[in-house]
């Protein structure tokens, strides 16, 4: 389907089509058709030339929900302005002449000639008038999905720029149908659906602004008339509309509802821009605490006041606020310009959060490292205050709390539990925003952790005796640890290395006292030394000895 057809220079014509979204250059003379642009979207609904010769291709695509207005891109800066002239350059020196191909001997044929002389016979041919428009063949395009299956690049619509050289830009992308486009003194107005708006797009200074906006929502196509006033062709009700180049009246503008995240006192607004003779400005506010400013529940708007590069804003503490700028211009011919708006806005001091203590223990298998533990906490700040940490260690049942570490930066800290006694303990996190905020009126926040032992005292061997009956030995012993549990026993006969792991008479390791009796078998006759060693559920081990003689 040809949607949109725009004349090009000389014998070119371009259309924009569909369901494939292609974008055709037609040569009216030989009826030949090119694809300039297969775009991602499924129509191409509108064509325009700028005054440079860039063509514009906008497009439609059925699957849009919603009409949205562009989102603020993010503050990058804007393109140099066009200073004009060309840069100073000397003429590019001429190419030497190639060689001259050798003529062949006599008695060889003439070689295929190295250079191609064109001869335009269809330009000969030409007729002397231009020929009627034929029917163009369009050469078969690769087959694609379906109109309905086509996704784009990205959401929504595009106004594509097109320069001499077939380089596509994307200059528009909105989540809006467009129907129409206009160029203008190197600007584009942009007529769209489902809302009825139309934007104005400006290349070279990479900016869109939203012009107007039609009741009937639907605006199909544009008219630009000599004395500079456009007129827009609307659907739904079939209604003309007509915009003129200047500035209207009045004009109000409502902010975005903006969120300061808690219940906060806001103070002064500053404003940025210009105020022209013949124009004016007032700004009010207001506020609320339900995020949709629709609803019910938040408070009137503030009286208009004058615009100053400062201003209070006399809306009540809340969560939300909106503001409303509202344009006059006296005679149509100039009008205030706001280009930033800042509303400072103080949050309440808030109380620091700390959702978890971690203590872990220290490596059982390495001495030194088995007494120190990792102390870690999780700490936050509603309002982004830098916090400080004090860490507190108790006895349980009954202790007292007492300072370990204090004002520390970081959410961690190895305490080495050599420096207390054994027992059971638990740990205290303070945090504190004394450092953001005036004296008096800083806010803390604590959290006690799980109890963890601290055992670094080895179990004790004792009761040790043995006998030796039909060359066999017996050793028995008890084992006792004052902190936590026997965890295992073992033995070395005669200081090797070869350690055999016992079991207790109850045949398991889960208490602070166990008793221990093994029998050794196949000693030779003499002396024997026989080593045990002890470990407790902390790693802490102990060491003993007892002689047995075998005769």
């Amino acid at each position: 389907n040809i949607l949109c057809l725009q004349a090009g220079g000389g014998d070119l014509i371009y259309a924009g089509t569909d369901p494939n979204g292609l974008l055709l250059r037609i040569n009216k003379r030989t009826k030949q058709a090119f694809v300039v642009y297969d775009a991602a979207e499924s129509e191409i609904s509108a064509l325009a030339i700028m005054s440079n010769g860039d063509l514009l291709a906008a497009t439609a695509q059925a699957t849009v929900e919603g009409a949205e207005l562009p989102t603020a891109a993010e503050q990058t800066g804007r393109p140099d302005p066009n200073l004009g002239g060309v840069p100073l350059q000397a003429a590019p020196p001429e190419n030497p002449k190639p060689p001259e191909v050798p003529e062949p001997p006599p008695s060889e044929p003439k070689p295929i000639p190295k250079f191609l002389t064109i001869v335009d016979d269809d330009a000969a041919a030409a007729p002397a008038t231009e020929p009627a428009i034929g029917v163009v063949e369009v050469p078969p395009t690769p087959a694609r999905a379906s109109a309905a299956a086509i996704t784009p690049a990205a959401a929504g619509n595009a106004v594509y720029r097109i320069d001499r050289d077939g380089f596509v830009t994307e200059i528009f992308r909105a989540n809006v149908a467009i129907f129409a486009l206009l160029a203008q003194n190197g600007d584009v107005l942009a007529a769209t659906g489902a809302e009825g708006n139309v934007f104005q797009l400006r290349p070279a200074a990479e900016e869109t602004l939203a012009l107007a906006k039609v009741d009937p929502k639907e605006v199909m196509c544009l008219l630009a008339a000599k004395d500079g006033r456009v007129f827009l062709g609307c659907a739904n009700r079939g209604d003309i509309a007509v915009m003129t180049s200047g500035y209207a009246s009045t004009g109000t503008y409502t902010s975005a509802v903006l969120d300061a995240t808690q219940i906060s006192r806001f103070g002064q607004m500053h404003l940025r821009g210009r105020l022209p003779d013949g124009s004016a400005l007032k700004v009010s506010t207001r506020s609320g605490n339900v995020a949709d400013p629709a609803g019910s529940g938040w408070s009137d708007w503030t009286e208009g006041v004058s615009a100053a590069e400062y201003l209070p804003v006399t809306a009540p503490p809340a969560r939300f606020l909106q503001y409303k700028l509202s344009f006059e211009s006296a005679d149509g011919g100039a009008t205030a310009l706001v280009e930033d708006v800042d509303v400072a806005y103080q949050l309440p001091n808030l109380a620091p959060k700390i959702t978890a203590v971690r203590v872990a223990p220290g490596d059982v298998t390495n001495a030194d490292a088995r007494p120190k533990v990792t102390i870690s906490w999780d700490a936050a700040d509603p309002n982004i205050d830098t916090l400080k940490y004090t860490v507190q260690l108790r006895n349980r049942p009954a202790g007292e709390w007492v300072t370990i570490k204090d004002k520390l930066d970081q959410p961690t800290h190895e305490f080495d539990t050599r420096t207390t006694a054994d027992g059971r303990y638990e740990l205290r996190i303070t945090a504190t925003d004394a450092a953001a905020n005036p004296p008096g009126s800083a806010l803390t926040a604590t959290r006690t952790s799980e109890l963890f032992i601290v055992d670094n005292t080895p179990p004790v061997i004792g009761d040790v005796g043995s006998a030796v009956e039909n060359a066999v030995a017996t050793i028995n012993f008890s084992v006792v640890d004052r902190t936590s549990t026997v965890s295992s026993v073992e033995y070395a006969v005669d200081g090797a290395d070869d350690w055999q792991s016992v079991l207790p008479a109850d045949m398991m390791a889960d208490s602070p006292k166990e008793a221990y009796e093994f029998k050794i078998s196949g000693l030779k006759p003499s002396p024997h030394q026989v080593s045990l060693r002890a470990t407790d559920s902390a790693g802490n081990r102990s060491f003993a000895n007892v002689t047995v003689e075998l005769k």
